[in-house]
Order: C-alpha cells, then sequence, then structure tokens
C-alpha cells in the first residue's frame, strides 16, 4: 500500500488532474490556487486503505466528519478525488490549508498511514509513524532495493 502514495493522481473540483509523479511546476501550482489552494495544504482522507473493508456509508461519514474537523481548525476543505494510475483504487479526499503539526495529528486521527503536503513548490508524503517525509516525485534512482556489491560466481561443479 505504502509504495502507491507516490503514483498518486490528483483530480481537482475544476476536473483538472495532477500527476505525482511528474515534477509540479507553474501550472498546476496556477490549478491549487484557482481551486482556493493558492499556498501550502495537506490532503488528508478518511477513507480505508487499499484492501480494508468498510461500506460506502461508513466511509462517507467519516469524510463528512473530517470536514467538521477541517471546519474547527478554520480551513475551508477543497473536495480532492485521489486515485491510482489506472483508476481501480479511487479515494475522496479534502484539501485544506492547515499547518504541517496539525494536518498529521489529523491524519493519525483518521487512522490514516500518511498524508500529501503541498509546501507550495513539491509535494511531500508526510508518514502518521513519524518516518522522515517523502519528497515527491521520486527520483528515477530512488529504488529504496539496492545491491550494494554483487558477489557471485558459476558453479560448473555438476552438483546443481
Amino acid at each position: 500500500m505504502e509504495s502507491e502514495y507516490p503514483n498518486t493522481l490528483l483530480r481537482l473540483p475544476n476536473g483538472a488532474t495532477i500527476d505525482l509523479r511528474r515534477p509540479l511546476g507553474a501550472g498546476e501550482r496556477d490549478l491549487f490556487a484557482r481551486a482556493g489552494l493558492p499556498a501550502d495544504f495537506a490532503v488528508l482522507s478518511a477513507y480505508p486503505a487499499p484492501g480494508e473493508q468498510r461500506s460506502a456509508a461508513f466511509s462517507e461519514a467519516r469524510t463528512a466528519q473530517l470536514s467538521r474537523v477541517l471546519g474547527a481548525l478554520h480551513a475551508a476543505p477543497v473536495p480532492v478525488l485521489a486515485s491510482s494510475p489506472d483508476g481501480a483504487h479511487l479515494e475522496p479526499s479534502l484539501a485544506a490549508r492547515v499547518d504541517r503539526r496539525s494536518a498529521l495529528a489529523v491524519a493519525r486521527l483518521f487512522d490514516q498511514a500518511a498524508l500529501f503536503w503541498f509546501d507550495g513548490e513539491r509535494m511531500w508524503i508526510d508518514w502518521s509513524d513519524a518516518r522522515p517525509s517523502t519528497a515527491l516525485p521520486l527520483r528515477a534512482d530512488a529504488n529504496p532495493f539496492r545491491v550494494a556489491a554483487l558477489n557471485a560466481h558459476v558453479d560448473e561443479s555438476g552438483a546443481h
């Protein structure tokens, strides 16, 4: 599941799609601003992770509760649809101009593994379990599985 966060697409209320696999530029910042998100903001969800089973009604009620929590923080939530590139996973979310620490507390309150944080220039994944934030997009060489050295030989003994 966690490996899917960097591959997220965000659909804004005006229908524009932001691909978090690509660097964000002036065009994306303008789209955010026109959606009511002119500077730093968080993208939060109350929906379950892929594979977790909850009814649509439960998830919608939790999203309404998330909206109320954001309102209590004096943040006007903007509906955003987060999805996998193939559209197999759709997660109705809310973007809001709250401070980063509050956003993380809200994500934890709603049992989320992470949230997206936009700092005005780039998008980040802020993990709820206190891991360091992950800058998006991931670099092509950011594969966490690396071979530090390869020590192999060919067995020609015929024993195998």
